[in-house]
């Protein structure tokens, strides 16, 4: 399936620019990755990378521990499990943390693999920001575009969008003059 996003009708032509943009990435070593994948086919990427909102699935003991000595060990517990628990200090206690993941699927296997354990825990669903990374390409016409974007596509790489240039500097304004940028 192509992803493409129109702006408006005038914008729909074949006569103007049109841009070609991953997806946003939440890993610097995903973007790191993706980045020497298209430098290796070729391509010369440029880096869009700022703070989003992004939805974070967070998983807990369900346990508020009074002292880290008492974490400590809940936390092993779970370690002899399988699960890479880490004691965190909140202000007033002290907690297990199971995972945080930003992918709502990666979210639903670990809590496919805790319901499993059969132990008790706590999930937290919220907004935070991060920074985010995405590559874009120079606009070019729409054929040439359209012809970038199934390259790209070809490539297996984060299912690149299809948009119109006003529409990118309407989303990315704030960073669209980014140059081939180091690697995140």
């Amino acid at each position: 399936m192509r992803g493409t996003l129109l702006n408006t009708p005038s914008t729909q032509g074949q006569t103007s620019l049109w841009r070609v943009v991953t997806r946003r990435l939440v890993w610097g070593q995903a973007a790191k990755a993706m980045q020497e994948r298209l430098q290796q086919a070729g391509f010369s990427p440029i880096l869009l990378q700022r703070k989003e909102p992004v939805e974070m699935h967070a998983f807990d003991d369900a346990t508020l521990y009074q002292d880290y000595p008492s974490a400590a060990k809940a936390a092993a517990a779970w370690r002899k499990l399988g699960f890479d628990a880490n004691v965190i200090k909140a202000p007033s206690a002290y907690l297990v943390g199971l995972g945080r993941f930003f992918i709502a699927s990666y979210a639903e296997q670990m809590q496919e693999r805790l319901q499993r354990a059969g132990r008790k825990y706590r999930y937290q669903r919220r907004m935070v920001e991060i920074p985010t990374f995405r590559f874009t390409f120079p606009p070019e016409s729409h054929a040439e575009a359209d012809a970038l974007w199934q390259q790209i596509q070809n490539l297996g790489i984060a299912d690149p969008i299809l948009m119109p240039e006003s529409r990118f500097q309407q989303m990315f304004g704030d960073n669209a003059n980014a140059q081939a940028a180091p690697s995140p």
